[in-house]
């Protein structure tokens, strides 16, 4: 069957953690200029998976073959740069 997800393993990497932590702590927050700086963190956020994908992902993307993980590296990085 084909996955339409991705799964990262990133709980334990600190650096994202921060990163998510600051996009949940804005938007419960609510002040002003919120949405605006969680636009911002969005892509760092898709930059910073991107960068050390092979890393990140699950054991069962990364010992897959290596066409499967390079198409789901161009996937975030079209994510990455068209999420808007």
């Amino acid at each position: 069957s084909l996955k339409k997800y991705i799964i990262f393993q990133s709980a334990q990497i600190p650096h994202i953690q921060q990163i998510l932590n600051q996009i949940i702590t804005e938007y419960f927050l609510e002040e002003e200029f919120s949405s605006r700086i969680i636009t911002l963190y969005l892509p760092i956020l898709f930059t910073e998976l991107v960068r050390k994908c092979d890393t990140y992902l699950a054991d069962d993307l990364t010992n897959s073959q290596s066409s499967t993980t390079s198409t789901m590296l161009e996937v975030i990085k079209l994510i990455e740069s068209n999420y808007r």
